[in-house]
């Protein structure tokens, strides 16, 4: 369902006949949340006064009784500009590390030490055995974020651009913010990234196995 955000009407009637979480699910699909696609609306097609009066209407902005429908949609729309911002700071990170689902604080990777090398073999002599024994290591997650709240004072004097830029600047932060995390890792800068047996450890060291 398409909707003119310039009025305000249209988005007023798919809240009054979809209820709050339908008139969320038509804005997210406008604005192609969780495709991956841009979507047929951008952020800056709406208007956060709009909205409030859409979902809202004959209520002023410093009333108490406001419709539980304005944060959710203003929140898809901070939402799409975060994300859009953040996929679209160019990083190397992601091509130098692989990414594994977690639901667990500390992840336990299990593996094998790497195996010998060739050894040269005597005349009439047998071949050494290779030896293969195992170890771990561990992956300690942690949470990061930020919450940008929209004041009555944003919703009154319609400041939809400035919110949508601070969104925008919060999601390059965030990108780059990763990609510095990644990068100091794989240097060993952060010497707490590798965790053999759950130690962590610098990773460039003979004792590792790695070269330095």
């Amino acid at each position: 369902m398409a909707f003119n955000t310039k009025t305000g009407q249209a988005l007023r009637d798919v809240v009054e006949s979809h209820g709050e979480d339908g008139a969320l699910r038509i804005v997210e699909s406008a604005l192609g949340t969780g495709t991956g696609k841009p979507g047929k609306l951008r952020p800056e097609d709406f208007s956060i006064r709009e909205i409030w009066e859409a979902c809202n209407p004959g209520v002023s902005v410093y009333e108490a009784n406001a419709s539980g429908a304005f944060p959710k949609i203003t929140g898809a729309l901070i939402n799409s500009k975060i994300i859009s911002a953040y996929d679209n700071v160019p990083t190397v990170g992601g091509q130098l590390t692989q990414t594994v689902k977690s639901n667990v604080q500390d992840e336990t990777i299990a593996g094998f030490t790497e195996v010998e090398g060739p050894e040269e073999v005597g005349e009439g002599m047998e071949y050494n055995d290779s030896t293969i024994s195992e170890k771990y290591v561990t992956a300690h997650n942690e949470k990061f974020g930020r919450m940008l709240s929209v004041t009555e004072e944003m919703i009154y004097f319609d400041k939809t651009g400035q919110v949508l830029m601070r969104a925008n600047r919060i999601g390059q932060r965030a990108a780059i913010y990763k990609e510095k995390l990644i990068l100091e890792g794989i240097q060993d800068v952060n010497t707490t990234v590798y965790r053999p047996s759950g130690v962590p450890t610098a990773f460039y060291i003979a004792g590792n196995r790695n070269l330095q």
